[in-house]
């Protein structure tokens, strides 16, 4: 481990993988292999008195995959709907991620919906190792279409466009974790369940299961990290000096999380519990903007940054293949569609 970052991998074993050691008659310690996934893979060997890393990495081929997800009775969500079309688990939470910020995979989607996107995957010697990244991605719901496009900025990181180049990243999460319905809404003439008289409730609360993760809506500083008989397990996060938003009823803090801290959008900073006055596990959700409550699913947000004018033509340039693509892939859905309409 004194090796450094070169071995930082050996820091995060994790199950199901294997670690080959080798050593001597003497039970001196010799070597160590270890892979941390099916790319890469390296070799810790003794060298007198001291350890040297060698670091391999397989050549892996790029395939890029196109699919049509179709939310309809028999699978009316995003989950069940790409189970169908063949897309994994991890493809799955990377699309509802690239619309986090404009659409709620609970409340926004009906029948009918659509999401096309194009994928890479990532084979060694024909067979798929890993998962890639979404390169483009739309999501049509009554008429309008809702595109992404990845597309890598300065300094090396990508995010994802509308095709106009506006940043699809807002400044807030819509939903800061994954639920199964919305249990009360923003109400300021609410019934109070437990004490059945009229409370204002100046939140959200998402129904989950016990332990989903809550993550932060936005980057910030954590102010309150407490605990007491109302609100349980809680967190208030202060985003510059006009946002806050609370985290309340929290199972438990993830780790390293308490006042002082700094996180950001998307980090996972609690799980969700039912701890303080909670009939059942669910995550009430505040959003407060200078010190007002405001009901987090009206609030306006300020507009997505654009990609900078010097850079604009190329983004052009390299999206417009994936548009034609989409738009295509689409066509035939629809050409589908209507053709079995006709038979019917």
């Amino acid at each position: 481990m004194n090796l450094g970052p070169q071995v930082t991998d050996l820091r995060w074993i994790l199950p199901n993988k294997v670690l080959r050691i080798k050593a001597s008659d003497s039970g001196r310690l010799e070597g160590v292999r270890y892979s941390p996934d099916q790319l890469s893979n390296f070799l810790v060997e003794r060298n007198n008195n001291s350890f040297e890393v060698k670091k391999t990495y397989l050549k892996a081929k790029t395939k890029i995959t196109r699919k049509q997800v179709i939310i309809d009775k028999d699978a009316p969500n995003l989950y069940l709907a790409g189970k169908r079309t063949g897309l994994s688990d991890n493809i799955i939470m990377k699309l509802s991620y690239v619309f986090q910020w404009d659409i709620s995979f609970v409340l926004d989607i009906r029948l009918g919906d659509t999401f096309t996107l194009i994928y890479a995957d990532l084979y060694v010697a024909s067979k798929k190792v890993k998962d890639g990244e979404i390169l483009a991605a739309a999501y049509t719901s009554m008429g309008k279409n809702h595109i992404a496009i990845r597309y890598e900025g300065s300094g090396n990181r990508s995010n994802y466009y509308t095709p106009k180049g506006l940043s699809l990243r807002k400044e807030f999460i819509r939903d800061p974790v994954h639920f199964s319905h919305i249990s009360s809404q923003f109400n300021l003439r609410r019934l109070h369940p437990i004490h059945n008289r009229v409370i204002p409730h100046r939140g959200i609360d998402y129904a989950a299961k016990h332990g989903t993760p809550v993550v932060a809506a936005g980057d910030g500083k954590i102010t309150t990290s407490k605990q007491n008989s109302a609100k349980g397990k809680y967190l208030v996060l202060r985003h510059g000096q006009l946002y806050t938003t609370k985290y309340l009823h929290l199972s438990n803090f993830a780790s390293n999380i308490e006042a002082g801290s700094s996180v950001v959008q998307g980090q996972v900073i609690g799980y969700v519990g039912s701890t303080g006055l909670a009939t059942a596990p669910h995550l009430h959700y505040e959003f407060l903007v200078n010190g007002n409550h405001r009901n987090p699913r009206t609030v306006k947000q300020s507009k997505a940054l654009p990609i900078p004018k010097s850079r604009l033509q190329d983004f052009h340039e390299k999206s417009s293949r994936f548009l034609t693509e989409l738009s295509l892939i689409q066509g035939k859905a629809i050409y589908a569609n209507a053709e079995n309409n006709m038979e019917k």
